[in-house]
């Protein structure tokens, strides 16, 4: 009798499940069978072994002979040597072909089931929460009903891949269980095959026989009774990936597969199915033959031409909210989507917050926290740490960041590999770096990835702090600039950077920040987060009262000024500066706060979160605002008295004529964001008085005495000249005007990408008006859906408010049809009447929109 025989092992795992009672087994139960097979036999088999036989754990080699006889004698038997013995007098071949079927259908089934079990254990998410995904449903369709003998479910690390096809899977099974399908599935994972393979066992022959053939059968029987069976034979294994092996040993192993798919490749009854890392289906795509008709593709839904996992969508985001927490309404917005529509992150997140699910904490900075905590488990304190740590920095140091090549050729790096092998696989088991073989007939060329663009970031970054003494300071960010220049990565880089900082009590200097050469957008961006920053750290119970004061003293230094900007009114930043409310600030800034929020509810048409602006402006003294070049509570009472009631206040019209008669700059010269902010609202409040060549004198007093240092393309710069073209246009100046417009257009054309979204919707609005008076109608009817979904989806209420004013006010110059002018004119009074405000405040003298209906 030989040593092993794999077929009797599981027979043996069988009657020691039965004897100790278990039916679905999960890994904490190994620790009871332990004491059950002690208790009996006086023989211990731990439960890190067991864990290994029942294929919750990785095993490398077989059992050993002490392993087996304690197992054998636990079920009755005097060693394992008897045991094999008792089976081969006791099997009973299949009499007949109904019989073979229903041992085939019976082992099969077995053999899954526990499959099924063991990676539903495994889920990061409790497996009854999680859901089944259209996408498999849609793939398996195609190949099952095509001429497709094998499929490659193909995503990289963390994309859902397995639980997908567990639920795919369980569903398969119940359709059989309902004979509506004759199908059988063999569902195994890695974990078996290595077993097996590191026996040199032959891959074929040991299918076989976990379905019950044995040698002198094999391969005739079973083809025999598949050849009268109506249904499919589905070979599933998944993770089927190259980071659990030296490369010899993976390409042997694949190499069997391949040998099987050979064989039964023209029984159309055959079906193959692995579930691969998109990086492991590249490196050995030469081997697979997608050109081959047999191989089923799938949807690639990745630029590596490979990827056929997508990511979640806002349906199953929503239906998965729904299951973990059915006791909160959900909301779902394509900015949620965007943070946690990768299958790991949202993993993360629910890890973090499974005491009360809910998606209304998620912000960017949440995601950041559950990156850090996945590298810190993952990394930091896992195994072979300190060694990780060393090859993570060797990549890193051998990236050419300058030209933006963040990949390393592996045989660069062959040295340090060799002396961190289990390091190294690690990080490639964990998904935390990939390797893609790019290798051509006259070229070897594999190289190291970042497994995603999160990971890259954080690694530069603790690697730049490193290397700068863990100080954030001046050198730092300047070389982070020089290094990235205008790379998206760079914003990434910078706030994980901004993080250690705060987390470590050092300075952060939002002035610094913007030097390190950002766009509007990613400014946007981080003032959003660090006031997000700010106000968790502060909150937080961990923190101590000498680090609470160190953030608040952030704003002494004058670094909240560079937190206001018009430019990027959202509902992003409307809420950050609502946070900053929280800070201990000087009667000044709450002035300069409370006099942006309330110009973002002027631009949301909010009467109520105007209203509830002047009251806090009004309870401070007029010698608090006589420090400020233009009177912000004057000029926004002007507003709200005109829009609410009609009522045209003069005053602030007098202090402006007065300003551009004899302008002053501030007495806090150096706040320039903030000075920006009031010079941009006294040109707005003097489009009241419609009188547009006094908005031209304010705007050229304002150039007298302030003169920022950046070119049109600035965002002031870039709004002041949008208001000036209005200006120019309503003075009739045409020549002027269309001058300054197509200095405009250049100037966007340029720099679009980088603009905020309320940048983008005011050129828009501005593009519109002037196709209108130069009579472009084409060039109206192209613009006009991409500003009114911009102005719907950022609540730029008022500027979607003039672009419906613009549009109704020529319906006969354009030539707009009836149905689409009912439809505008139902968006213009329902935002009138959900404003507060008086619709003749907007449209002046014009009768022609107030009395369409």
């Amino acid at each position: 009798m030989p040593y092993f025989d794999p077929y009797f092992f599981e027979e043996l795992k069988k009657q020691i499940l039965k004897i100790a009672g278990y039916t679905d087994l999960i890994p904490a139960n190994c620790k009871a069978i332990s004491s059950l097979i002690e208790a009996k036999t006086r023989q211990k088999i731990s439960e890190t072994t067991l864990k290994r036989i029942f294929g919750f754990a990785y095993s490398k080699f077989q059992p050993s002979l002490f392993t087996l006889d304690a197992m054998s004698k636990y079920c009755g038997y005097r060693s394992w040597n008897d045991f094999c013995e008792n089976q081969e007098e006791h099997t009973v071949k299949p009499a007949s072909a109904v019989a073979n079927k229903n041992t085939l259908s019976q082992n099969a089934g077995k053999i899954t089931q526990f499959t099924l079990q063991a990676l539903k254990n495994k889920s990061g998410i409790p497996y009854y929460l999680t859901i089944n995904r259209k996408f498999m449903d849609d793939h398996f369709d195609l190949f099952l009903n095509g001429p497709y003998n094998a499929t490659i479910i193909a995503g990289p690390a963390g994309y859902g891949k397995t639980i997908a096809l567990c639920h795919w899977i369980d569903e398969r099974l119940a359709l059989k269980a309902s004979k509506s399908n004759d199908d059988n599935i063999l569902f195994f994972s890695l974990n078996a095959l290595m077993n097996v393979f590191f026996t040199g066992r032959d891959l074929n022959e040991w299918l076989l026989a976990l379905l019950g053939y044995s040698a002198d059968q094999d391969i005739s029987s079973f083809l025999e009774l598949k050849q009268k069976h109506k249904g499919y034979f589905i070979l599933v294994i998944d993770g089927l990936d190259d980071h659990t092996f030296r490369n010899e040993q993976f390409q042997l192993l694949l190499s069997q597969v391949m040998d099987i798919f050979s064989f039964y490749k023209n029984y159309h009854w055959f079906k193959l199915v692995l579930t691969m890392r998109s990086a492991t289906v590249i490196n050995y795509r030469h081997v697979f033959e997608y050109d081959e008709p047999k191989w089923f593709r799938g949807f690639i839904s990745n630029n590596d031409e490979v990827t056929n996992v997508p990511l979640f969508n806002i349906s199953e985001i929503k239906r998965l909210c729904n299951k973990i927490n059915p006791n909160v309404s959900h909301q779902v917005d394509i900015d949620a989507v965007k943070k946690i529509n990768y299958p790991l992150y949202f993993q993360f997140y629910y890890k973090d917050q499974r005491e009360d699910f809910s998606l209304k904490k998620l912000d960017q900075l949440h995601m950041y926290e559950v990156i850090a905590t996945f590298i810190l488990n993952k990394i930091y304190l896992g195994p072979n740490s300190s060694e990780k740590v060393l090859l993570i920095n060797a990549i890193c140091d051998k990236m050419d960041m300058t030209n933006r090549i963040y990949t390393v050729n592996k045989l660069d790096l062959d040295t340090e590999i060799k002396q961190y092998r289990s390091a190294y696989q690690d990080l490639l088991g964990i998904g935390y770096i990939k390797e893609i073989n790019n290798s051509s007939n006259l070229n070897y060329l594999t190289a190291i990835h970042f497994g995603n663009n999160d990971f890259l970031a954080y690694t530069i970054a603790k690697r730049m702090l490193d290397d700068n003494g863990l100080a954030f300071d001046t050198g730092l960010v300047a070389g982070i600039s020089k290094t990235f220049g205008d790379d998206t990565i760079k914003l990434y880089i910078l706030k994980w950077c901004v993080i250690y900082a705060l987390k470590s009590c050092q300075s952060v200097d939002l002035p610094l920040l913007y030097n390190a050469g950002l766009s509007p957008n990613e400014k946007l961006d981080i003032v959003v987060f660090l006031s997000d920053l700010f106000r968790k750290e502060l909150t937080s119970s961990r923190n101590s009262e000498q680090a609470n004061i160190h953030y608040l003293s952030a704003f002494s230094s004058g670094i909240f000024s560079h937190f206001l900007g018009l430019e990027y009114i959202s509902p992003e930043y409307k809420r950050s500066l609502n946070s900053l409310l929280n800070f201990g600030l000087q009667d000044r800034d709450k002035i300069l706060l409370h006099t942006t929020l309330a110009m973002i509810a002027f631009a949301e048409l909010d009467v109520n979160q105007l209203e509830e602006r002047l009251s806090h402006l009004r309870k401070f003294s007029a010698e608090d605002f006589e420090a400020f070049p233009v009177n912000p509570l004057a000029c926004l009472e002007t507003i709200y008295y005109y829009l609410k009631y009609g009522i045209i206040k003069k005053e602030a019209f007098a202090q402006l004529t007065k300003f551009y008669f004899n302008p002053r700059h501030s007495a806090y010269g150096g706040l320039k964001h903030a000075n920006e902010v009031l010079y941009l609202l006294g040109a707005s409040t003097l489009t009241i008085c419609k009188r547009p060549h006094k908005i031209i004198n304010m705007i050229n007093a304002v150039k007298k005495v302030y003169h920022p240092k950046y070119g049109d393309e600035a965002p002031y710069h870039f709004l002041l000249n949008i208001i000036k073209t209005q200006a120019y246009l309503g003075m009739d100046k045409a020549d002027d005007g269309l001058k300054l417009y197509h200095r405009l257009y250049e100037t966007y054309q340029e720099h679009k990408k980088d603009y905020t979204p309320y940048m983008r919707a005011s050129f828009y609005l501005l593009q519109l008006q002037v196709s209108i008076y130069v009579g472009k109608n084409q060039d109206i009817y192209d613009g006009i859906q991409t500003l009114l979904n911009l102005a719907e989806q950022y609540g730029f209420k008022l500027i979607k408010l003039n672009c419906l004013i613009s549009i109704l006010e020529n319906r006969s110059s354009l030539k707009i049809n009836n149905d689409f002018y009912k439809l505008l004119y139902h968006d213009f009074i329902k935002i009138i009447r959900e404003s507060g405000f008086r619709g003749e405040s907007f449209v002046g003298d014009s009768t022609v929109i107030l009395n369409a209906g």
